[in-house]
């Protein structure tokens, strides 16, 4: 694992330096309910995706493969949740890890101040949000039980064909950014 890069702890982020917003982490007990031991992987990762669910996770590099889309050299990280998102944004950049952020935009603007965040914290322009849920723009009803298991067998059951064109830009977007550098 490498080390804090000295350069990315002195940059600015909403009036603080990335070093107090590390701070933060312990102070607020993030390190308890933010993260969890799965998360590590980040660390080894050559470039992470950060998106906000599991349903993103095991779905993106699925419809990838649906698409000969390569996303093999990726690591994609669930960071549980749109608000959580910054903390994974802010570990990367502090270890120089290139990422990438996927969210949705919860029916709002991407001038909403969470969006906005998540806009000023990234990599430039890696990032890309979907207008509804990654569940609802796959057309899955969210109110069906046994959610998960049932969003998994429709996710593995997709063809091309019905892949919503904002998946597949988001797809291709990804592509493009793993094979740059």
């Amino acid at each position: 694992m490498g080390y804090p890069n000295a350069e990315e702890l002195s940059e600015i982020l909403d009036g603080m330096s990335v070093t107090t917003h590390l701070d933060e982490i312990k102070k607020w007990h993030q390190h308890r309910c933010i993260f969890f031991k799965e998360d590590n992987q980040l660390f080894f990762a050559s470039k992470c995706v950060l998106v906000e669910g599991p349903a993103e996770k095991y779905g993106l590099p699925i419809l990838a493969k649906v698409l000969d889309i390569d996303l093999t050299n990726l690591t994609i990280i669930s960071c549980n949740g749109k608000s959580k998102i910054p903390y994974y944004q802010l570990l990367c950049k502090t270890f120089s890890i290139p990422y990438y952020t996927v969210y949705d935009l919860d029916n709002k603007t991407v001038t909403d101040r969470d969006n906005k965040r998540l806009h000023r914290w990234s990599e430039s322009k890696a990032i890309t949000e979907f207008s509804t849920s990654f569940e609802q723009l796959l057309g899955f009803e969210e109110d069906v039980e046994h959610k998960t298991n049932e969003l998994l067998i429709m996710i593995d059951s997709i063809l091309e064909k019905s892949i919503p064109e904002e998946i597949k830009r988001a797809l291709s977007g990804l592509e493009r950014w793993s094979k740059e550098q």
